[in-house]
């Protein structure tokens, strides 16, 4: 993926996560996914996590996301 693709992607992730209060679902629903806001983080599970992080870069995977 290209790098300006990646960067819409965190910018709409930004806004999500922006949106969401904690204990907030969003869910990635073209691929059945959960994320939930836990603190600073979208917890998710490991698939969940390797799918997003093939769409953001690494340092936004890591300041933002968070297996559990």
């Amino acid at each position: 993926m290209k790098a300006y693709m990646k960067k819409a992607n965190e910018f709409w992730l930004t806004n999500v996560y922006n949106n969401l209060n904690e204990g907030g679902v969003w869910i990635w629903k073209d691929e059945l996914m959960m994320f939930k806001r836990e603190g600073k983080k979208l917890l998710c599970d490991e698939e969940s996590y390797d799918k997003v992080s093939k769409i953001i870069s690494e340092e936004f995977l890591v300041k933002t996301f968070k297996k559990y």
